[in-house]
C-alpha cells in the first residue's frame, strides 16, 4: 500500500477545520456571517451563489490528457498527483489521439466516462446499495476487489467530486444517504441501514421493537 493510502481517514466535524480553504488559507471572520445567512436560503439560491462565487474566484485552467482505453487508471493518477494550487482550476480535457476543441463537450464526456468507470462494479470501488434508486456506497472489500491502492484512488475520486463542482458538471450517479452523512461527519444510526439493506433493517427494527424477542 502506498504511503498516500495511510493519510486518508474519516474526520468528524469537530476535528475538521472550517476556518481554512482547500489551499490552507485562513478565511476572514466575516465569512461565518455570510455562510450563516446563506444557510437560510433555498437550495437554488445557494447553488447560484456558489457558481457565481466560483466564476469570480477561479480563472485558471488545468489540462489533462488521457486515453479512452485507460481513462480510469490515467485519470485517477493525474488527479492524485495534481498540485494543491491547481485543485481549484477549471478543467480542460484532451483525449490522446483525438482532435477536438474542448469548449465544454470533451470535459462533459470525460466526466461521464470516468464516472461510469468508477462505478463499474467490476472495478471494485463502489457497490449498488439500493437497486430501487440505484444509489451507491463504498465497496467494503475494495482492497481485495480493486487493489492495494484503493484508498489513494478514493482520494482521487474525492478530488474529482470537488472539481465537478468547480466545473459545474452534474455527475450521473447518486451516493446513498449513509455515505453522504459520513462525508459530512454526521453520526450513523440504525435508521440508515434501510438505505443499504432493507431486509436487514426490517429484521433489526423488529428485534428492537418486539418485546418477545
Amino acid at each position: 500500500m502506498s504511503s498516500l493510502s495511510h493519510q486518508i481517514e474519516w474526520s468528524t466535524l469537530a476535528r475538521a477545520s472550517a476556518g481554512t480553504d482547500v489551499l490552507g488559507h485562513h478565511l476572514p471572520p466575516w465569512w461565518s456571517h455570510v455562510l450563516d445567512q446563506l444557510r437560510q436560503e433555498p437550495f437554488a439560491f445557494k447553488y447560484a451563489w456558489l457558481v457565481g462565487h466560483l466564476n469570480a474566484t477561479y480563472t485558471g485552467h488545468v489540462k489533462f490528457t488521457v486515453t479512452r482505453a485507460g481513462i480510469l487508471e490515467e485519470s485517477l493518477q493525474v488527479l492524485s498527483q495534481l498540485p494543491r494550487h491547481q485543485l481549484c482550476s477549471f478543467t480542460s480535457i484532451a483525449l490522446r489521439g483525438e482532435v477536438a476543441l474542448d469548449a465544454g463537450g470533451v470535459a462533459r464526456e470525460w466526466y461521464t466516462l470516468l464516472s461510469n468507470a468508477i462505478l463499474d462494479t467490476s472495478n471494485g470501488l463502489f457497490m449498488v446499495s439500493n437497486k430501487d434508486d440505484q444509489s451507491f456506497f463504498i465497496n467494503p472489500n475494495s482492497e481485495r476487489d480493486h487493489g492495494p491502492n484503493h484508498l489513494a484512488d478514493f482520494q482521487a475520486i474525492g478530488r474529482l467530486l470537488g472539481k465537478a463542482i468547480i466545473d459545474e458538471q452534474v455527475l450521473p450517479f447518486h451516493f446513498c444517504v449513509p455515505l453522504f452523512k459520513m462525508l459530512l461527519g454526521y453520526p450513523i444510526s440504525i435508521e440508515d441501514i434501510r438505505y443499504l439493506d432493507p431486509t436487514v433493517y426490517s429484521s433489526l427494527t423488529y428485534i428492537r421493537d418486539c418485546d418477545d424477542v
